[in-house]
């Protein structure tokens, strides 16, 4: 799960945030 502001933002597994790219760069930073 990611978190934002106490409510889930998103949920997977760690394949499909992997393959995330625009989940990765707006809540990790990545």
């Amino acid at each position: 799960y990611i978190m934002e502001k106490g409510k889930i933002v998103w949920s997977g597994d760690s394949p499909a945030l992997i393959a995330d790219k625009e989940i990765q760069h707006r809540y990790l930073g990545i």
